[in-house]
C-alpha cells in the first residue's frame, strides 16, 4: 500500500510540474500580447503628433517593440 503512495505522490509531482510549466507559458504569452499592444499604442499616437521628429521616435519604438517581441516569440517553447 505504501508503494502505491509514494508511486501515485511522484506521479502527481511530474502532473505539477507540468501544470507550472504551462501556466508560464500562458503567462508568457499574454506578456507578449501586452507588448504587441503597446507596440499598436505607439503607432497610434504618433499618428496625432504633429512634430516629424517624434512621430519618427515613436514609430522606431514600435519597430523596435515589435521585433524584440517577435524573436521573444520566436524562441518560445512549442507544443505540437
Amino acid at each position: 500500500m505504501q508503494d502505491r503512495a509514494e508511486e501515485l505522490e511522484q506521479r502527481a509531482e511530474g502532473f505539477v510540474t507540468q501544470a507550472r510549466t504551462a501556466n508560464q507559458n500562458g503567462d508568457n504569452y499574454v506578456l507578449m500580447t501586452i507588448m504587441f499592444a503597446l507596440v499598436l499604442l505607439f503607432a497610434r499616437i504618433s499618428t496625432n503628433l504633429d512634430n516629424p521628429r517624434a512621430q519618427q521616435t515613436l514609430v522606431a519604438a514600435a519597430v523596435v517593440t515589435f521585433v524584440t517581441g517577435a524573436v521573444i516569440v520566436a524562441i518560445f517553447p512549442k507544443e505540437l
